[in-house]
């Protein structure tokens, strides 16, 4: 049995078991929508938000290490090409979405007062499955070239001048749309940031767990890429809410006060504290393997616990969590981790290289 064979061999158990594991959770989906359908598309939504974040912003971060030569963040390369590669899955997670309109935005059931006609023409059901199809068509189109074709910058300069108007598209049809009266111009930018932070922090902790984990000559490039973004994600955020809170125009400041009171918790205690954190640890001191480590568990606890906050508040059903949401997003993420495992062994992890490139250095 050669190289290939056994590679082959070591994976079928984990198809079958991927394979066998999609039943189960198409099944729980059926009971969940026969028993409580409101509950579980909410948690679902959240899930395939949080999922669509990290697996898009893997391929910009990717593209972008390609355009920039790559040196820097090729110790996250393997992690990131595994992330990407699961953009499929996330695209058939959108398909219960799509039955469940009605149910988890507001404009589907008519007019709603105080939005503009353009926008209640923007925000109509065809228009906005047709742009959901075609984004997530052309995110997996786009993974399927820059994975196979290396690191060759004409086809990540293409993708990325794809990828940043569609992901601002997604920002505004996925998560604007749930609040329609509410509209900010940063929002799309600040909403995007915080996915390239959460994918950085994910291909980091990866890289860093792996046994074969990167030199340390290379922490100081990895560190440099995680505090920047982390940095950014405060500052955008932080930015948006002075300027609507000082400008009080009540349908902009109406989108943060919706997400004080009972989801106050959430940002304060648990989001803005591990960002901080993950920013002092980051900041002032030498890297190292563990401590990019800590950070990055950081990062990524900011990243889900602001995505649910973001998210969570506009739902019309269930303002509030509800037993689904921890079953709907552990089933989810446990499905999600299981192509994203077996793609680590597809991509050979952070330091494969492509004999096609001719740009990859050490």
């Amino acid at each position: 049995m050669n190289g290939a064979d056994a590679a082959t061999g070591q994976l079928r158990p984990r198809a079958l078991l991927l394979l066998g594991y999609a039943v189960l959770v198409v099944l729980a989906l059926g009971i969940g929508l026969w028993q409580q359908g409101e509950a579980l598309l909410e948690a679902w939504l959240v899930a395939f938000l949080v999922l669509a974040g990290l697996v898009s912003a893997s391929l910009g971060l990717l593209m972008i290490g390609h355009l920039l030569g790559e040196t820097w963040l090729r110790p996250a390369r393997g992690p990131l090409e595994a992330a990407a590669s699961t953009l499929p899955l996330v695209a058939m997670l959108a398909i219960p979405l799509a039955y469940g309109l009605d149910v988890i935005y507001p404009w589907p059931a008519g007019p709603i007062p105080d939005v503009p006609p353009s926008r209640q023409t923007y925000f109509s059901e065809p228009g906005f499955l047709v742009r959901g199809a075609i984004i997530l068509l052309l995110w997996i189109a786009i993974a399927i070239l820059v994975t196979r074709r290396g690191n060759h910058p004409w086809v990540s300069a293409i993708g990325l001048a794809l990828l940043a108007p569609t992901a601002a598209i997604s920002a505004i049809d996925w998560v604007n749309s749930r609040e329609p009266a509410w509209w900010v111009s940063g929002f799309a930018f600040a909403y995007t940031v915080t996915q390239l932070a959460g994918a950085m922090s994910l291909a980091l902790l990866v890289a860093m767990l792996r046994p074969a984990f990167p030199d340390p000559r290379r922490f100081h490039s990895l560190q440099r890429a995680a505090v920047t973004l982390a940095l950014l994600t405060l500052w955008v955020w932080f930015a948006q809410f002075l300027i609507v809170w000082m400008a009080n125009i009540p349908n902009e400041v109406s989108w943060y006060l919706a997400r004080m009171g009972s989801w106050l918790w959430l940002e304060v205690g648990i989001a803005i504290p591990a960002l901080i954190g993950a920013i002092a640890i980051l900041l002032p001191t030498e890297p190292g393997r563990w401590r990019l480590v800590a950070a990055s568990v950081l990062l990524l606890v900011q990243y889900l616990s602001h995505m649910l906050w973001v998210i969570r508040p506009a739902s019309v059903s269930r303002p509030y969590l509800t037993w689904a949401d921890p079953m709907i997003c552990l089933g989810l993420g446990l499905l999600w981790a299981l192509w994203y495992a077996a793609a680590l062994h597809v991509y050979g992890g952070p330091f494969r290289t492509d004999p096609r490139t001719t740009g990859d250095r050490s």
